[in-house]
């Protein structure tokens, strides 16, 4: 094509490039220039590719080729070139497809302009690429908008733009490299396909990736898919909603994930109706997580949060977030690792209606083996809730949730706690745990009952403290009982010179203690005897022999509780 034939409008496109101006075409509004036949407003695809590699232009300036309120005909086929300026539509209509699929451009900029897709697979760009208030409405297998493996040397902006594919992903941008922030606030995907509608698997991004108020919504499928995602900075989706629906696959994924500061959901929405809403796991976060300010999550089948393998180095947050699951685990936190955790009692939920997050019941189902974490935020479930959890709603018994929850409490000096956990535990070990048979079962209720499992050795004290009182009350029951001779039970013996006589008082508490415990020589059993001929006296010598077996089993239950042996058996 020679400069001749161009028309009026892309011969003032020339100048306009050359003197580094943007050339507007005029004042139509996005549904009419898409239907204009107005040669004032059309710019041939071709010219566009042109005027890009350098053609009719005499010099070039660093401003590039920028174009307003124009409709762009034909293809637009940038694949493997190399551009020597960069370019800018805005608010402009594109009838077709834009493609640049392993191109090297300057930069570029779309700004609230309608396109049918992008293929940019491969694509170099130097600077940034500003997608900003852009809409995409494409029917494509492929994806809306595809630069899976590019490289961005600058910021990549999409705020404000919806993205629309009906028939596939709305954003492929796996293995994609930004040498600097992604931008999605505001952003609208919507696509309906097994395929995520969002697509950042193996992507880096150098600085922040920021969501907020996004809404990424998938009919058939997850909404976003960002496996082994590395972000240099926070990854921030706040009052943002994504929305998935597939049974296999969560709405979103960040499995093998890493996220070099913060990663915010406060205030978000994530919902899967068929499976889970978030799975994350090995996710490492090196600041802390979020999902604070009304953050709701609901799943089904499968656990709704999954963060198994986690390692988050700052805090895990849950201040005023919901987590509901009707079927399944609501929060699964396996092998994870945190500093810091809040999580109200109120968190993890059952039931209530999906749509209505107030309506959520409080006992919903939880997994904590091999969860660590250095410290619990006040803000958080109280004992009477965790050891609710522990025992009530977890799928199995495990010692670790215990161990780790005593351990806390135990090193913020709150060592009533950590023994009131301890017993829990083996409270549950006896109610859910493998002990080994009846007798065993039978062992360990004992242990519970008389020294609380080694950790309320006092129990058994004061059951000895019985003993000695029983032991002193059959003394004196024997000095006040009379035999059938006319004496007492209990009498003074030849030893004293005074044979049959009664008993003092002092003489007895002595012999009831002589009798009823074991290893008690009062001394006073030679002055003051029980008649064990009598049919009261033989059910008094057989009340001490239980006093002195009991005595005996009290005594060796307080010593191995206090040295701690009891816990080893």
């Amino acid at each position: 094509m020679e400069s001749k034939d161009l028309s009026p409008v892309e011969r003032a496109l020339v100048e306009a490039i050359i003197a580094g101006h943007e050339l507007a075409c005029g004042g139509l509004d996005p549904a009419r220039l898409a239907v204009t036949e107005d040669h004032r407003y059309l710019v041939r695809a071709e010219v566009i590719r042109d005027l890009l590699l350098g053609r009719y232009l005499e010099q070039s300036h660093p401003q590039g080729l920028r174009l307003a309120r124009a409709r762009i005909i034909g293809a637009l086929d940038l694949d493997r070139l190399a551009p020597i300026i960069g370019l800018g539509l805005s608010q402009c209509v594109v009838d077709q497809p834009v493609t640049m699929r392993g191109a090297r451009l300057p930069w570029l900029m779309l700004f609230s302009t309608h396109l049918p897709g992008i293929a940019a697979n491969g694509v170099y760009v130097e600077g940034a690429v500003e997608l900003v208030q852009t809409r995409i409405d494409a029917d494509s297998d492929s994806g809306a908008i595809q630069i899976a493996g590019a490289y961005i040397g600058g910021v990549f902006d999409c705020n404000g733009s919806t993205f629309v594919n009906n028939s596939g992903p709305a954003f492929v941008a796996d293995d994609l490299k930004v040498n600097g922030s992604l931008e999605l606030n505001r952003t609208r995907m919507t696509s309906d396909c097994e395929s995520a509608a969002a697509q950042l698997t193996g992507a880096l991004i150098s600085g922040s990736l920021r969501g907020d108020l996004a809404v990424l919504v998938n009919k058939s499928g997850p909404a976003l898919a960002a496996d082994n995602l590395k972000v240099n900075g926070s990854m921030l989706l706040r009052h943002s909603r994504c929305l998935g629906n597939h049974i296999l696959h969560s709405a979103v994924r960040l499995h093998g994930a890493h996220i070099g500061d913060n990663l915010e959901f406060d205030g978000t929405e994530l919902s899967n109706d068929s499976g889970a809403a978030l799975t994350a796991n090995e996710l490492q976060v090196d600041g802390a997580t979020l999902f604070r300010n009304e953050f709701h999550a609901a799943g089904r089948g499968r656990p709704t949060l999954d963060l198994t393998a986690a390692r988050i180095g700052g805090g895990l947050d849950f201040g005023n977030g919901r987590i509901l699951s009707p079927d399944g685990l609501a929060l699964d936190l396996a092998s994870a690792s945190v500093t810091g955790l809040c999580l109200p009692g109120d968190a993890i939920c059952r039931s209530g209606l999906r749509e209505d997050p107030q309506s959520w019941e409080d006992d919903g189902h939880l997994r904590l083996d091999s969860f660590t974490y250095s410290a619990l935020d006040p803000r958080g479930a109280d004992l009477d809730r965790w050891l609710l959890w522990l025992h009530s709603y977890t799928p199995a018994y495990a010692t670790q949730p215990y161990q780790q929850l005593a351990a806390i409490h135990r090193a913020s000096g709150n060592e009533a706690a950590a023994r009131r956990v301890l017993i829990a535990q083996q409270d549950d070990l006896l109610a859910r745990g493998e002990l080994g048979g009846r007798w065993a079962r039978a062992w360990h209720r004992l242990k519970g009952i008389a020294v609380g499992y080694g950790y309320q050795s006092w129990r058994a004290l004061v059951g000895l403290v019985v003993v000695v009182l029983l032991a002193i009350v059959l003394g004196l029951a024997a000095g006040h009982i009379r035999a059938g001779t006319g004496h007492f039970e209990a009498a003074h013996t030849t030893a004293t010179g005074r044979p049959g006589t009664a008993c003092s008082i002092v003489e007895q508490v002595g012999l009831g203690l002589d009798l009823g415990l074991p290893a008690i020589n009062t001394g006073l059993n030679n002055q003051c005897a029980l008649d064990s001929t009598s049919v009261g006296g033989q059910i008094l010598t057989g009340a001490a022999w239980l006093l002195q077996a009991l005595g005996w089993a009290l005594a060796t239950l307080v010593v191995a509780g206090y040295t701690g042996l009891i816990r080893k058996i």
